[in-house]
């Protein structure tokens, strides 16, 4: 009975990374455990912890609870993450480094004098340490893991992690996947931009946020994007100061974690939901919730308690599949053995503006479109490539901020400057913007214009196909799409024949085209042939 009860669920898990019928949408609930709050030394610790495990426990859902090192330093808080339902629940480690953790491997502790945690980058995470270092500290995690929860952990977490560090977890121990936060420029010590926006990627060994491109040169574990992103507004550091492009009245997170303000208003977490079983989407539609116990319980209290009934009835109705990471992790990699296309599409805003956004994302490149209810353009797109490391691979970091970066063929973010937005437009005026899904891979955005002509870009694992729905003859100024910025960036920008060639952070790289390109002194054009145009990432 077990093996056939074991098989029903590997095959519906199986189903949800992109076979046929349409599947659940997966969530991942997580509850990271800290040991210690030196910014609000009276906090609570272990209520949070309890009241998390209440809400799963009453509503019979899986869960995952990762542990830091200092947590597991304190009976009270392994207790009470042992009360959790065992066949529910899964335990693995949050890599952010204290002071016990360090000075157990022989490490001088660099925090502030009175701090046993810290939030900084050096030294409260990974890449702080040099590659011979962040081994040991490994080791000794895992260690008191095993003496606390009687074996090693399959699962670890972290805002960030390294590729050194991810590459070792699983060589040594086996690990079933990763979990690093979402992108959210200016919000921490750290920033994270490039990678895959959402969903799970097996990463290089070079780069921790870089899809790999060829297995060979794959950590065979996937990663999993956390927080669950908003796909309009978590897009730089958000607010019509920051990003001129796109206006949001919500400051800080914009994500469904518990605590922010928008995944504690049931009326944007409903969107959420509606956004992340909707329409448009490809491989794994990824979804994570969960809270840091040092927010303590009042502010998680305000957004978790909706979010948990919310995710039951939706499992009950079986539009979402609720999964322990480490399942999820499984699952994927017994159904992928390279990246997958994957997508993140809200055609629909939760505030009054009309914007709409479509992620696509492959193991060439991500890319970011969107409209803003008359223009469409690209906002972002970024290549992968496994030759390109992340800065703190074989170093330390001896900073309190660090960032890891694919390299940007359109930012809006990073490549905006001297008067120019930085992002890809095309030419005209648009009255209408959908999606379409016609096999596992592509996704198809068309967008039409008051004359009747219409726009169809094609998103491939390996190019974007674009109809202009115009030639250049018939009318110049729509058959276009037209990149401009500002830096460095584009003084390095080279044009042989069919490519751009381009250099970031000393990388250089290439993108393919067909079509009619004219450069400038800041970006370029690409016009079409015969209302054709293509761009190639492979």
């Amino acid at each position: 009975m077990k093996v056939e009860l074991m098989a029903v669920a590997v095959a519906m898990i199986g189903v949800a990374f992109g076979g046929e019928p349409r599947t659940p949408t997966v969530m991942n609930i997580v509850n990271f455990v800290r040991g210690s709050e030196p910014r609000y030394p009276g906090r609570d610790l272990v209520e949070p912890l309890r009241e998390e495990i209440k809400l799963n426990t009453l509503h019979h859902l899986p869960n995952t609870i990762l542990m830091q090192y200092d947590a597991m330093l304190r009976d009270d808080l392994v207790d009470a993450a042992k009360s959790a339902e065992q066949d529910k629940t899964e335990y693995g480690v949050w890599f952010e480094m204290c002071r016990q953790q360090v000075e157990a491997c022989g490490i001088k502790w660099r925090g502030r004098k009175g701090w046993d945690w810290e939030w900084f980058v050096d030294p409260g995470f990974l890449m702080a340490y040099t590659p011979e270092e962040r081994e040991r500290i490994i080791d000794e995690t895992f260690r008191l893991f095993r003496q606390r929860f009687g074996k090693f952990p399959r699962v670890a977490g972290s805002w960030l992690l390294d590729a050194h560090s991810m590459d070792y977890m699983s060589r040594r121990y086996g690990m079933d996947a990763f979990c690093i936060c979402k992108e959210q420029d200016a919000a921490d010590a750290y920033g994270l931009r490039g990678g895959y926006v959402n969903g799970a990627y097996y990463p290089s060994r070079r780069n921790a946020i870089s899809a790999a491109v060829d297995m060979k040169n794959a950590i065979p574990v996937p990663v999993f994007r956390m927080l669950t992103p908003d796909p309009i507004y978590n897009y730089g550091p958000g607010g019509s100061e920051a990003n001129a492009l796109i206006e949001c009245d919500i400051p800080g997170a914009r994500t469904l974690e518990p605590a922010s303000r928008g995944g504690s208003n049931p009326y944007i977490v409903d969107w959420y939901f509606r956004v992340y079983t909707g329409v448009g989407l490809l491989g794994l539609s990824y979804m994570q919730t969960g809270q840091e116990n040092s927010f303590g319980w009042e502010a998680i209290k305000q957004g978790l308690p909706h979010q948990m009934e919310r995710i039951a009835a939706l499992a009950a109705e079986g539009k979402i599949s609720v999964e322990k990471l480490g399942e999820t992790g499984r699952a994927f990699k017994s159904a992928h053995t390279g990246n997958i296309p994957q997508t993140l599409v809200a055609m629909e805003n939760w505030s009054k503006e009309p914007y709409r956004s479509v992620w696509y994302n492959s193991r060439h490149y991500r890319m970011n479109l969107f409209y803003d209810g008359k223009h469409v353009y690209f906002r972002d797109i970024h290549k992968f490539c496994d030759d390109y490391a992340e800065t703190y691979l074989e170093k330390a970091c001896p900073k309190w901020h660090c960032a890891y970066l694919t390299p940007p063929v359109v930012d809006s973010m990073m490549l905006k400057g001297d008067g120019m937005n930085g992002a890809a437009s095309f030419g005209g005026e648009f009255t209408s913007f959908e999606v379409a899904t016609p096999d596992e891979k592509t996704l198809v955005v068309t967008a039409g214009r008051d004359n009747g002509t219409r726009l169809v870009v094609t998103f491939t694992e390996s190019k974007i196909l674009i109809d202009y729905g115009v030639t250049a003859e018939q009318a110049w100024e729509t058959a276009q799409l037209k990149f401009r910025g500002g830096g460095d960036f584009f003084r390095k920008l080279d044009f042989p024949p069919g490519l751009i060639c381009m250099e970031f952070d000393g990388c250089r790289y290439e993108i393919g085209y067909e079509g009619d390109l004219k450069p400038s002194q800041n970006g370029w054009t690409l016009y079409p042939i015969n209302g054709k145009g293509v761009i190639y990432f492979d």
